[in-house]
């Protein structure tokens, strides 16, 4: 669709000396344009040029006589204030002018310009033309006339019959059918046609099998994404084809070599709208060097050597910077014609000189936490002349909030001027600022400094001269050189101070431990002399406690064996088996102190081996083996200390004793069972048991007159333990009490609870 533009400004105006030149209308002048909104230029054989308005029809100019004049295409315009808009033009070789027009179909004009015949659109008839709104007219070199429409067709004009031949050109991007308008048309060295769309991208019509290919789609296109394609330009569309697209830049297109390159705003295009596309050849050489480019702000001569962008607008003597689509023609002299929404800009691009001065930049203001500061006089005065012809501003620290301002005395295309900075002694790179006239430094710490400012005229070229202004910001008093070597000396004086203080300290402080350390060794000595001494205390005491332990039992097994031949002499069996008795009761003390003094540890006696020693003495001593009776003893790793092994041996020597006498008294045989275990952490249990014949019913343990079982319930008590006889296919007493370390834990510990309560 063709945008909608009003425009109320109507002249004309002719630069005599610039180097672009315009063709405008001005209310109530009728030498000139009727509109100055430009849809379509032509130059006709005759050098006389013709023009497509958007509200007032055809215009065309007559160079040599100077004149403009309104052309009617139809007897309904010549009455109408409004005309329809002209969007195409083109010539055949026949000298006939085609025009397309935007609501109003096809009008051919012969070639002497007195008839005019036109072609609408009509229902039901596939050979008329395909649409009254039209885009563009292509003539080929068969001099065929081809004339895109709105809605995507191409028609083909059919002389002979004096009709119309449809070609749909028709595309859908992702998917989507949208109203396809043909922008461009051009022909290929095969006479073919390619064609661009403003919804559906590039098309290639083959004139030979009638088939339209969708260019786009393919592979190299199709990455790209290009939908909108509003002008084409080729020499060779085999080499390479330049693409104006509706808001994608300008396409490089190398079918051949499968490339495509996009050039946008980032390359130096001002717009991405690429309305027109202009040939610049090298008139001597003749060959392609530039391509100008109409865009929404302003013209683009692109150099192909280079790749560099040189935008014009309005500040070079352009009507507009919008321009319009279609709107683009070169004449047969090589001047460049483009229509805008402001009349008609045309020029040689020989003619177009590059402004090679560029005048220094001037500094015009300095402001002082944006205020201006002014000229004055006096010590504190910054400024005490013009900034323009000072040469240095001293501040002071708390001053460092500032801005500068400058500028490049040319007035020529003030837009398109660029300016860059440095500030030697913060930063040696240059800064872009583009077109901004001032910059705003803030908190530059203390120092000397050298702004520096360059300047670039509209065509690029970059001034000479660099306006230089130095600017000292003093230190605070703390920050001055004097103050800081004062400082230094009272410091490095502190520090010797401080120096000579701490080795003072330290060395008075490496005598105390010196004198400490010595101290320390002597009492180690002592200490290692008290321990030798100790050690050699323990070690006379443990020999000492060895032999108490080898005489205590030597003495003992004397007393038994005194005992022994006592009996030998006594006939009276019972004394007898009393002195044996005796015997046994002393035997099991003298087993302990022999474990003792034969063991490392004085303190306590391994159970296990002390309890088997003792229950086979006893079985030995009764000869209790050759009456056919077994022993069983099983007893657990419990050790005990004297005070718990002797009760405990002279216990186990009553009960087995008793078994043997009375048991098995008729000579039966049986077993007695000795066991010893550890019940809970700390309680130990000892049973003695045998299968003989066991005591009458009317046995009381409690009132017994045995001198051996009053013997163990006194051992028991001394345990603190508990006695429980049992009497059920023989007899079993079992002991449980609890060991002495227990027992002094449990006390440890209720004292402790009563301390916290």
């Amino acid at each position: 669709m063709r945008k909608a533009v009003c425009c109320m400004s109507l002249s004309k105006l002719d630069l005599q000396n610039s180097q672009f030149r315009t063709y405008l209308h001005y209310p109530g002048c009728e030498n000139c344009l009727s509109d100055n909104i430009i849809w379509a230029i032509f130059e006709d054989h005759n050098g006389v040029f013709w023009f497509g308005t958007d509200r007032y029809g055809l215009d065309y100019y007559n160079p040599k006589t100077k004149q403009f004049k309104t052309f009617h295409i139809n007897k309904k315009s010549q009455k109408s204030l409004e005309m329809p808009s002209i969007l195409s033009i083109a010539e055949d070789k026949d000298g006939q002018l085609w025009i397309a027009t935007q609501n109003d179909g096809l009008y051919v004009l012969d070639q002497n310009r007195k008839k005019i015949r036109s072609y609408h659109n009509k229902e039901n008839d596939s050979k008329s033309i395909s649409s009254d709104v039209l885009q563009t007219i292509f003539i080929d070199k068969k001099n065929r006339i081809w004339i895109g429409s709105a809605e995507g067709v191409l028609n083909l004009y059919n002389r002979e019959k004096d009709n119309f031949i449809r070609y749909s050109i028709s595309g859908y991007p992702n998917g989507i059918e949208l109203w396809n308008s043909i922008w461009a048309i051009v022909e290929d060295a095969n006479g073919n046609l390619l064609i661009g769309t403003e919804t559906a991208g590039l098309f290639l019509l083959n004139l030979k099998t009638n088939q339209v290919e969708h260019l786009s789609s393919s592979p190299d296109l199709k990455k790209m994404e290009i939908f909108s394609i509003m002008s084409i330009y080729s020499e060779d569309i085999s080499e390479t084809i330049w693409l104006g697209t509706g808001g994608q830049g300008l396409i490089k297109y190398e079918p051949l070599k499968g490339k495509v390159r996009r050039f946008t705003c980032s390359d130096g295009l001002p717009n991405e709208m690429i309305y027109g596309i202009l040939p610049e050849r090298d008139s001597v050489s003749d060959q392609l060097k530039a391509l100008w480019l109409s865009t929404d702000k302003g013209l683009v001569r692109f150099d192909l050597a280079s790749k560099t962008m040189k935008v014009y607008d309005t500040g070079n003597g352009l009507p507009a910077n919008e321009f319009n689509s279609g709107a683009y023609f070169k004449s047969k002299s090589g001047e460049m014609y483009f229509g805008s929404i402001n009349g008609v800009v045309y020029f040689d691009p020989e003619q177009i000189q590059q402004d090679t001065f560029c005048p220094p930049v001037t500094l015009t203001s300095f402001s002082l936490f944006n205020k201006p500061v002014k000229i004055a006089t006096g010590k504190e005065a910054i400024l005490k002349k013009s900034i323009t012809e000072t040469k240095e501003i001293i501040l002071n620290y708390d001053q460092n909030i500032f801005a500068i301002g400058f500028s490049m005395l040319h007035f020529r295309n003030p837009k398109q001027q660029k300016y860059q900075y440095k500030m030697a002694g913060l930063d040696d790179r240059w800064v872009d600022l583009g077109n901004k006239r001032h910059f705003t430094f803030t908190h530059l710490p203390p120092g000397k400094y050298e702004f520096k400012v360059r300047g670039r005229n509209g065509d690029g070229v970059w001034s000479k001269k660099i306006t230089t202004l130095k600017i000292h910001i003093i230190p605070p008093f703390w920050q001055r050189l004097h103050v800081q070597i004062l400082a230094g000396v009272m410091l490095l004086s502190l520090l010797i101070g401080y120096h000579k203080y701490r080795t003072g300290l330290v060395k008075r402080r490496n005598r105390q431990l010196r004198n400490l350390n010595e101290m320390l060794n002597r009492e180690i000595d002592d200490r290692k002399k008290a321990q030798e001494k100790i050690a050699a205390s323990l070690e006379e005491k443990e020999i000492l406690l060895k032999e108490i332990h080898h005489r205590v039992k030597n003495n003992l097994q004397v007393t038994s064996s005194l005992l022994y031949l006592q009996s030998e002499n006594i006939k009276d069996e019972k004394a007898k088996n009393y002195l044996q008795e005796s015997q046994n009761r002393i035997k099991s003390m003298a087993m302990i102190h022999e474990k003792l003094y034969r063991s490392e540890n004085f303190a306590r006696i391994n159970s296990r081996d002390y309890i088997h020693d003792l229950a086979m003495h006893v079985f030995r001593s009764y000869a209790a083996h050759r009456q056919k009776i077994s022993l069983n003893v099983h007893v657990e790793p419990v050790d005990f200390d004297l005070d718990t092994a002797i009760p405990c041996g002279l216990i186990l020597n009553e009960l087995i004793s008793n078994s043997i006498k009375y048991a098995f008294s008729d000579g039966k045989t049986g077993e007695i069972y000795v066991s010893l275990r550890e019940k809970a952490p700390g309680t130990v249990e000892l049973s003695v048991k045998d299968n003989g014949t066991g005591v009458s019913d009317g046995f009381d343990l409690e009132h017994s007159n045995s001198l051996g079982l009053q013997l163990v319930k006194s051992l028991v008590n001394q345990l603190e333990g508990k006695l429980e006889f049992k009497s059920n296919s023989g007899v079993e007493v079992v002991i449980t009490f609890q060991t002495k370390e227990f027992k002094e834990q449990n006390k440890n510990n209720n004292l402790i609870k009563g301390e916290k309560t």
